[in-house]
C-alpha cells in the first residue's frame, strides 16, 4: 500500500531540467536548440561583404552607362583640313609706261582704281592692257605665288617662248606709273629673242645669279605670299608676243600654270634707247570719259577730282 505522505512529497518536487547548459568555446552560453551568438555575428558580417560588392557594382555600372551615353552623344573628330589649291598669278614688274596696240589708244575706258593709287595704278590696269593687246613697256614681269593653309607651294620651272615681235609703231603712251620703282627679291632673267632653258636665278637679290630654274627651286611656305620677278632683256624699241609658264608642285601633285597662248600672246615691250619727240603720253580722266595728256606728278599727288574715284 502507497503511503499517502510519500505521493505527497513527491508531486510537490518540481521536475528537473532535461537538458543541460552547454559552455562554449567564446564564452558565452545558450541552450544547445538557440542559433549561436558567434554564428550570428559571423552572418552580419557576411550580410555587409555582400552588400558593399553589390553596391560597388551598381557604381560601376552607373559610370560605364554615364561614359558610353557621353561617347555616343559626342561630337565625332573633325575632320582633317581638305586640300585647297593656292594661287600662282602673272602681274607687272617695273613699268610706267603701256604701249597700246599698234601706237593707238583705245576707245574702251580702262578700270577705276581708288584714288591713293593716282601715280601708280599699272597693276589696277594690267588685265584690261591684257584683253587690248596692249604691252607693257618696262624690263620686268612679277610672278606672284600665294600659299594655301594645306600646303606649301614649290616653283621648279619658268619657261617663256617668244611667239613674235615687233618695231614699236604709232607715238601713243599710256602713263599709268609717276615717279621711280623697283623689284626686290628672288629674280631670273630671259633674253626674249633667245630664251634659255635654264635661266639665271638670283635667291638673294644681291645682282648675282646662285641657281638655275630648272635646278633650284623656290619654296613658299604654307599661307604665304612669295614673288619672282622675271628681268626681260631684247632689241631695243620692240613689242615681243610671249608665253610664259609656270611649273609648281602642291599637295602633292605638279601643275603647269600658263600665261598667253600662241593666238593671243602677253606683249611684252622693250624701251627705246631714246624717247621720240613725237611721243604722247596719255592717261584717263574719268570727269570727262576720255584720254588727256599725262599730267605731272606734282599734281597726282594726294586725292585729285577726276582720277581714279
Amino acid at each position: 500500500m502507497t503511503s499517502r505522505r510519500t505521493s505527497a512529497r513527491n508531486q510537490r518536487k518540481p521536475a528537473r531540467a532535461t537538458t543541460k547548459p552547454t559552455k562554449r568555446a567564446s564564452g558565452s552560453f545558450s541552450k544547445t536548440n538557440d542559433v549561436p551568438a558567434q554564428e550570428i555575428r559571423q552572418g552580419d558580417k557576411i550580410l555587409g561583404v555582400d552588400t558593399r560588392i553589390a553596391f560597388i557594382g551598381l557604381v560601376f555600372a552607373c559610370v560605364a552607362a554615364i561614359v558610353a551615353t557621353c561617347t555616343y552623344f559626342a561630337p565625332p573628330p573633325a575632320p582633317p583640313p581638305q586640300t585647297r589649291d593656292g594661287q600662282v598669278t602673272m602681274t607687272l614688274g617695273t613699268t610706267s609706261y603701256m604701249y597700246p596696240k599698234e601706237g593707238v589708244l583705245p576707245m574702251t575706258a580702262p578700270p577705276r582704281y581708288p584714288s591713293t593709287e593716282n601715280t601708280q595704278h599699272c597693276d589696277e590696269w594690267y588685265d584690261w592692257a591684257v584683253a587690248n593687246s596692249a604691252a607693257m613697256i618696262g624690263n620686268s614681269v612679277e610672278i606672284e605665288v600665294n600659299a594655301n593653309v594645306t600646303s606649301p607651294i614649290t616653283v621648279k620651272n619658268i619657261a617663256i617662248r617668244t611667239i613674235s615681235k615687233a618695231r614699236l609703231a604709232g607715238n601713243d603712251r599710256i602713263k599709268c606709273q609717276y615717279g621711280a620703282g623697283g623689284e626686290l627679291g628672288t629674280n631670273v632673267k630671259v633674253d626674249l629673242d633667245s630664251p634659255a632653258p635654264r635661266l639665271p636665278m638670283d635667291i638673294d637679290a644681291d645682282g648675282e645669279p646662285e641657281t638655275t630654274i630648272p635646278g633650284g627651286v623656290v619654296v613658299v611656305e604654307t599661307a604665304q605670299t612669295g614673288y619672282i620677278t622675271v628681268y626681260y632683256s631684247g632689241e631695243p624699241d620692240q613689242v615681243y608676243g610671249s608665253v610664259v609658264s609656270v611649273t609648281y608642285s602642291e599637295n602633292g601633285i605638279e601643275k603647269t600654270n600658263t600665261f598667253g597662248s600662241a593666238n593671243s600672246p602677253i606683249y611684252l615691250a622693250t624701251q627705246a634707247e631714246s624717247v621720240s619727240p613725237n611721243e604722247k603720253q596719255f592717261d584717263w580722266d574719268f570727269c570727262v570719259n576720255t584720254w588727256r595728256s599725262a599730267p605731272s606728278f606734282d599734281s597726282l599727288v594726294g586725292t585729285i577730282p577726276c582720277r581714279g574715284h
